[in-house]
């Protein structure tokens, strides 16, 4: 039911706030046809940030700055006809995420100012209550765009740190090429539904406009390309991580009960630090030490997690009491780290340990509560073993469910913390804890970190005490869940969109062409929405930076992984690089001269002269002395220890080591 009023002048019903609403428009330029429509999505919202729920009723005014626009909602409810007046006042219902869709079309060119109004008055000024205005322009006699066609130029499978390049062509109804045409790329993860920003780029004569993308994080992407809206098909590409560049034993706990399975967390990284899933086909794990009484050696029993990067070694797969390390290793290679841990019969129990609890209103969480012994051992508490209260059952009450021990708030108001006091029913064992009650997301707080043109953005849900929080789903059994949002960055790219996760924090990067102060708004699918400014500044790069990893035939040069002819490698307790390789990698021009015998790297105005046998190397005509003389590897490929090389061409040099004092990678920057 909608009413129009034209000419009204009283003030709306006070179920929304002026200064919380806000107004969003999807095309500044349109054609003025009667057909091309410029969308204002408005968010209505309460005085705690809150979208209003789906069928509130609503009233505001419009208001054009001239009389030629066709004003309709999204449902097709006529609110203004091009011959009618500018001012009405308009009666509906909010859709979900609190929002009503206007659509305005005009066949008069020029700019139009529509403007909504919390209450109007045609007496004065001071009776208007403005929410917001947005500004379309409609242009006259532009030819249509009927098709994008968006093709990827390159392989639909590539390595992460690989780029690829889009192309969209843009026709009109005969298939011409149209030219100065605002192309918008947009990119997202196949499993996601937010479409981000990647491009905007101009058609040439043709009508072709490209872009650039590549991703650090591992997955499958899709694309399209958007003019007004008319969008292209989508193109898909897939980025795979790398090959495994570490391991790393992430577990926290050193001392596990002999009786029980001990879970070990466990991961493992490509280069960009994208985690692998690993099997047992891509890992091995082994005994390195055990008690003295022990009969373990060799490979380590074990079974990997459903859905957590661990590994478990099954109970009875430690045969005595003590101290146990084992070492996990890509098979194949001599990526590796090391985990020592003590295993014993679990002793009576002396203390509790938790951590603190946090619930949102309308859902419950379990506690994680261990009982811990003498010796430090730990395991979890059984709840049925414990008798539970809460200092504050009016807010939160606390409750055995098999062996869980389960929090949730009494009502919709319930706020604050409560004291869980967890007591043994039969020995003199008392714990506590805190359980927070955090409420419904009512804004969003950012945090960004800027490095030369590109940004970190990390955003986090808070509810109107600024408590972090998150959603969850609608039911009598509600639980978290992942929320999806879109961001509105205009001229910045965005990439690496990452859903709002369960605990109410979502994360994306942005990419700026150039240094400059940009606003971004990030709009949740129910409504929650930040706005923000971020300044980038210059981009300095290093001249170059090479990574190679001891052993493989694999390194990373300026982000990007290539093949080796000879991997480097560990000789005499000196590690041995390819001198060609990393000179060409950060810039040099290499000659080789068979009679002579020598290697001479050119850099700008720097020359570096190598002799294979020799220890003397000059550098710009001066002679320095080398601990090793250079020397042809198999492959037939000079190399050096690795701090000869970084002196020789300037460069800084560090070295990364596996647990046992090994050298993982080394790491030249210039």
């Amino acid at each position: 039911m909608m009413t129009l009023l034209p000419m009204a002048a009283f003030a709306s019903a006070d179920v929304y706030s002026r200064a919380a609403t806000y107004t969003y428009l999807d095309d500044e330029v349109v054609d003025a046809d009667d057909n091309d429509e410029a969308t204002i999505t408005v968010v209505f919202r309460d005085g705690s940030g809150r979208v209003l729920p789906t069928g509130t009723d609503v009233t505001f005014w419009l208001e054009s700055s001239r009389d030629a626009e066709n004003i309709t909602l999204s449902n097709g409810t006529m609110v203004a006809a091009s011959d009618g007046s500018d001012i009405y006042e308009v009666n509906a219902k909010v859709e979900a995420g609190g929002i009503i869709e206007i659509e305005v079309t005009s066949g008069i060119s020029g700019e139009a100012t529509i403007s909504l109004y919390q209450a109007y008055s045609l007496v004065d000024d001071e009776g208007k209550n403005l929410i917001d205005s947005e500004k379309i322009t409609f242009e006259a006699g532009a030819t249509k765009v009927n098709q994008i066609t968006l093709i990827n130029k390159d392989a639909s499978i590539v390595e992460v740190g690989k780029e690829i390049e889009l192309e969209a062509r843009v026709v009109d109804a005969t298939y011409n090429g149209m030219s100065n045409e605002k192309v918008t790329f947009k990119a997202k993860k196949a499993d996601s539904t937010t479409w981000s920003t990647i491009g905007i780029k101009d058609t040439d004569r043709l009508g072709r406009a490209a872009v650039k993308v590549s991703y650090t994080s591992a997955g499958e992407y899709e694309f399209r390309a958007e003019v007004g809206r008319v969008k292209s098909a989508t193109e898909v590409a897939e980025w795979t991580t790398l090959g495994a560049m570490s391991i790393e034993f992430t577990e926290t706990d050193k001392k596990f009960d002999i009786d029980s399975d001990i879970e070990i967390d466990l991961k493992l990284y490509d280069y960009y630090g994208n985690e692998i899933d690993f099997t047992k086909s891509l890992i091995e794990v082994e005994y390195v030490s055990v008690p003295s009484d022990s009969k373990k050696k060799d490979e380590v029993r074990y079974d990997i997690h459903d859905t957590k990067s661990q590994i478990i070694i099954p109970a009875g797969e430690l045969d005595k009491d003590g101290e146990y390390t084992i070492k996990a290793k890509v098979k194949d290679t001599g990526v590796q780290d090391r985990f020592t841990f003590l295993a014993k019969e679990f002793g009576d129990v002396t203390e509790l340990e938790g951590k603190n609890g946090y619930v949102r209103i309308g859902a419950k969480t379990v506690l994680e509560v261990k009982e811990v012994d003498k010796e430090g051992i730990k395991r979890n508490a059984k709840a049925g073993d414990y008798v539970v209260y809460s200092s504050n059952p009016a807010n939160i009450v606390v409750a055995v469910s098999g062996d869980d021990f389960e929090i949730r708030p009494t009502n919709k108001d319930a706020e604050g913390s409560s004291t869980i006091t967890i007591k043994h029913r039969d020995e003199n064992i008392v714990g506590t804890l805190t359980a927070y009650v955090v409420g419904e997301p009512a804004a969003l707080n950012a945090k960004v970190d800027v490095k030369g043109l590109t940004a970190d953005v990390t955003v986090q849900l808070v509810d109107k005490n600024g408590n972090n929080t998150w959603e969850v789903t609608e039911g009598d059994n509600p639980e978290a869940k992942t929320v999806e949002y879109e961001v509105f960055a205009g001229a910045l790219r965005t990439s690496d969109v990452k859903d709002i996760t369960k605990k109410g924090k979502g994360e994306f990067k942005l990419v700026a062409d150039k240094a400059g102060k940009y606003s971004v708004t990030v709009v949740t699918e129910n409504g929650v929405a930040k706005t923000f400014d971020v300044t980038f500044g210059e981009d300095v790069q290093p001249d170059g930076k090479v990574t190679l990893f001891i052993g493989q035939q694999v390194a990373v040069v300026n982000g990007d992984a290539t093949v080796l002819d000879v991997a480097p490698f560990i000789k005499d307790n000196r590690t041995f690089v390819p001198v060609r390789f990393v000179a060409e990698a950060l810039g040099a021009e290499v000659k080789w001269d068979e009679a002579t015998q020598t290697v001479t790297a050119t850099r700008g105005d720097d020359v570096v002269v190598l002799t294979i046998g020799s220890n003397v190397m000059t550098v710009n005509g001066d002679a320095a002395v080398t601990d090793v003389a250079p020397f042809i590897a198999e492959g037939n490929r000079t190399v050096l220890p690795f701090r000869a090389v970084a002196e020789a061409f300037g460069a800084e040099v560090k070295a990364e080591f596996n647990e046992d004092g090994t050298t993982h990678s080394v790491v030249f920057e210039i």
